[in-house]
């Protein structure tokens, strides 16, 4: 006698084979054309969650709780069966629990484990976990995993991978899916077609409704269905593995919530695959993660992942890219994932495989952005992903574009300049704040007219050892791989000495020349900021190109793109360029570098300080030389020893800490202040410090910060080793109101910083101050409440016309001590003759 859920599949099947007879679909390729990012040596992004000499470990599923941050995974200790492991992670994917106590009988599984978020009508939460074959079973959490009750059957019948996806319905009921071959639905059935069904839960996951067919194929095994629901919410799709390995993968779709479905239709190439798992990242782009089994490909039976759309799902399309995420090492026993995106982006994909070969299957994680694969498809083709291109808008316009010229010659003590490997290092921790697009290596001029662009890979490589611990500070962090492929090499014949012409003019070109052409070239409205840490030549060689080969017109537009920053003239073409291209704004720090070491505090940049604050800080911090040394001062005032970082000024200057404007560089940064005439601007003295005893005065402008960017410094070494709980952040200072306000003479202008805030919640201290003293009058403007978040500026009357430019400065109260920002400019009105209303 046939079961009545038996008969019912069979009805479905019939009536689907005919409709799919009607209307074949057009051929698909059993291959695909998308480019291949490759992450299976990068092994800085994987974790591993479990593993045990001699036990297989596999097919493992995850969930992300609402913090945030935890992640619960289940997976079994067997090939798809055995006692059920579960581990937790609360730092994103970063470390995991050791395996936690669960009921007893999770120890008679006898499937692979699932586990699903569900939320009832009354907002109650739980976690679900089914175990599949006859009978399915059910065990529920309503903490979050911390207790849980035992398995049991969630009804007469069982079934294949459950559950598979579980989503929720607009109605608030949970739609579960699943699959079987006849043989688990019902006691003492017989093998045959996989069909996929659904199930519905009206209470929130607790009880589930007998189960119905929502798909089959009369020649293809369709089976571990993978829900992905369309931007908008108003279908879904769901991806089927196809298990004769005849035909690719499959997708079915709904647009009435699951009521009713399409027919199957086959997918293209780069999706074929088992288990997929897929989740939407920042830009509403998709990744899903499955096992390969595309027919033409050269990562079968890897575990592999796609991004592309959901329009290109429902296209047809190929997508964007494929992934491979670890190399598998036995058949196509790998890659049951769980897939979880983090409040930054990141994505956290775990699966299982026989990762070293000749050793059971073991469990791993494995970690990314959309960005980064971008990225490292870039590099790989030459051009981003044609599909990638309507959604990568250009970076914020406040994060400046950054191209550096150092004559690095050394990252060991005593070994002649360690200096620019000292700023390289320090840059790399503010490689959030800019979009870097170049690392020249340029001459060493007096330690030999040779390049050293392997010190600055080595400092890259060691960055990328700490990258991804520093992305969960602040998720703008770039790949290494990014970084590295800007490292260009530059014009070995350049020094103060060596004339112009023979670094510059025909047949001088070099890579690095013509990697800033192509830089300036980009279109990005935001100008190219070049930092020159040691010689010119390369800038002054494609200066001297575009001048050659384009119009004035086109140069014109070439140099308006470009703002200049040179630690002094360390080669003879800095006044070349000065003189050849008199347009060009270009900032000449003369002596103000030096106020990174000379001057002020000097423990904060001491041997001691190096030891403790920067050493012991992970690959980056340890490379970190501690100076040695002696500069222009060292007859009088003694040897440098510790840190010296003459050229760290140049970047510092651009740091978006609310002390910096880009428009106005006589208002002062942590890497001094600027002034001069036309577009010509060198360092100037801060006129409130006593510097009397300085053998020049103009360090003051950059000594007076050093207490702030040293702590802001260790904070950051602090992020390469310490998770974002562990490790204090800056403040955010808001400051109600426009940034610039025009009042009449003797007015009072209220300021308003309640709104600024704290990540870490620490408390803060606010301080409002007159900066830079910039008129004779600044003695007589009043500042009350001046350590407070409020402040009242009483304006005196024989200010007209002058600005009053004041600073709030605002310091956390964690360890270090982290300081941020604000500024409103008061123009004070011009008096009106006399007779004029």
């Amino acid at each position: 006698m046939n079961h009545p859920l038996r008969t019912i599949a069979l009805a479905f099947l019939a009536s689907c084979s005919s409709r799919i007879c009607d209307a074949q679909p057009p051929p698909v390729q059993h291959g695909y054309s998308i480019p291949l990012v490759d992450l299976a040596g990068q092994r800085h992004r994987q974790t591993i969650v479990d593993r045990e000499k001699g036990q297989y470990l596999g097919h493992p599923t995850s969930v992300l709780l609402e913090d945030g941050k935890t992640i619960v995974v289940v997976y079994p200790k067997g090939h798809g069966r055995g006692p059920i492991v579960m581990k937790r992670s609360t730092d994103g994917g970063l470390s995991w629990s050791e395996r936690l106590p669960v009921p007893a009988n999770w120890s008679t599984s006898r499937e692979t484990p699932t586990i699903h978020r569900v939320v009832d009508r009354r907002g109650k939460k739980r976690l679900i976990l089914f175990s599949g074959l006859d009978p399915i079973r059910e065990s529920v959490s309503e903490d979050d995993g911390q207790i849980w009750t035992p398995l049991e059957p969630i009804g007469d019948f069982g079934g294949i991978v459950a559950m598979a996806s579980v989503e929720r319905l607009k109605n608030g009921d949970y739609l579960a899916l699943f699959h079987d071959d006849g043989r688990y639905l019902h006691a003492g059935g017989r093998p045959g077609k996989f069909l996929v069904y659904k199930t519905i839960s009206h209470d929130g996951g607790l009880t589930w409704g007998r189960p119905v067919v929502i798909a089959g194929h009369p020649s293809a095994h369709l089976c571990e269905p993978g829900l992905i629901r369309s931007p908008d919410g108003r279908q879904i799709a769901v991806l089927l593995r196809e298990n004769s390995r005849k035909l690719n993968s499959f997708v079915i779709f709904s647009d009435d919530d699951g009521q009713t479905w399409s027919a199957p239709r086959e997918l293209p190439g780069s999706l074929t695959g088992d288990r997929h798992v897929g989740k939407y990242g920042p830009d509403g782009r998709l990744f899903l993660s499955f096992r390969d089994t595309t027919h033409d490909s050269a990562t079968r039976g890897d575990w592999v992942g796609w991004v592309g759309t959901y329009d290109d799902i429902a296209a047809g399309r190929q997508g964007q890219y494929r992934v491979r995420l670890m190399d598998n090492h036995k058949a196509a026993d790998c890659a049951y994932p769980g897939v979880e995106v983090l409040r930054d982006g990141t994505f956290v994909a775990t699966s299982y495989g026989h990762w070293n070969e000749g050793e059971p299957p073991y469990i791993v994680s494995v970690r990314f952005t959309l960005a980064e694969l971008d990225d490292l498809t870039k590099a790989r083709s030459g051009a981003a992903p044609e599909a990638a291109r309507p959604t990568a808008g250009p970076p914020a316009p406040e994060r400046p574009r950054l191209l550096v010229l150092t004559d690095i010659s050394s990252l060991s003590a005593g070994v002649a300049e360690p200096d620019d490997g000292q700023s390289l290092i320090r840059l790399m921790l503010y490689a959030n704040e800019f979009d870097i697009e170049g690392l020249v290596a340029t001459s060493n001029m007096g330690h030999g007219q040779k390049l050293r662009p392997d010190l600055i890979r080595r400092v890259v490589d060691a960055y990328g050892a700490v990258q991804p611990k520093l992305r969960l500070h602040d998720e703008r962090y770039p790949p290494a791989e990014k970084l590295a492929a800007v490292v260009k090499a530059g014009q070995p014949i350049a020094g103060p000495k060596v004339p112009v012409e023979r670094s510059v003019g025909e047949g001088k070109d070099t890579e690095a020349s013509g990697w800033i052409i192509a830089v300036v070239d980009r279109p990005d409205p935001r100008p190219v900021r070049v930092v020159i840490w040691g010689g010119s030549a390369d800038l002054a060689q494609a200066l001297w190109k575009v001048r050659r080969t384009r119009s004035p017109e086109e140069l014109r537009r070439f140099l308006a793109k470009l703002r200049v920053h040179a630690i002094g003239d360390q080669d003879s073409t800095g006044p070349w360029i000065r003189e050849q291209f008199p347009g060009l704004e270009t900032i000449t720090q003369q002596r103000a570098f030096r106020g990174m070491y000379r001057g002020g505090d000097r423990s904060l940049v001491s041997p001691e300080w190096v030891e403790a604050d920067i050493h012991g800080h992970g690959p980056l911090g340890d490379l970190y030389p501690s100076y040695n040394g002696g500069d222009i001062w060292s007859g009088k005032l003694g040897r440098v020893r510790g840190i010296k970082e003459g050229d760290t000024p140049s970047f510092l200057s651009l740091v978006s800490n609310g002390l910096t404007d880009l428009e106005h560089p006589w208002l002062g940064s942590w890497g001094g202040r600027f002034a001069g005439k036309g577009s010509h601007l060198t360092d100037i003295a801060d006129t409130d410090l006593g510097t009397s005893s300085d053998p020049d005065p103009r360090m003051s402008s950059v000594y007076r910060w050093r207490p702030a960017f040293q702590a802001d410094f260790a904070a950051r070494l602090d992020w390469c080793v310490r998770l974002p709980g562990e490790a204090n952040h800056p403040p955010t200072v808001r400051i109600a109101g426009e940034r610039e306000r025009t009042v009449p003479a003797g007015a009072t202008v209220d300021l308003d910083a309640t709104a600024t805030t704290d990540l870490d919640g620490d408390g803060l201290d606010f301080a409002w101050s007159l900066y830079p003293i910039a008129h004779d009058g600044a003695g007589q403007v009043v500042i009350q409440g001046e350590d407070s978040s409020r402040a009242r500026i009483a304006v005196p009357s024989n200010l007209a016309g002058q600005t009053i430019p004041v600073l709030l400065t605002v310091t956390d109260r964690g360890q270090p001590k982290l300081t941020r920002y604000g500024r409103v400019l008061i123009k004070v009105e011009k008096a009106k003759p006399s007779g004029q209303d």
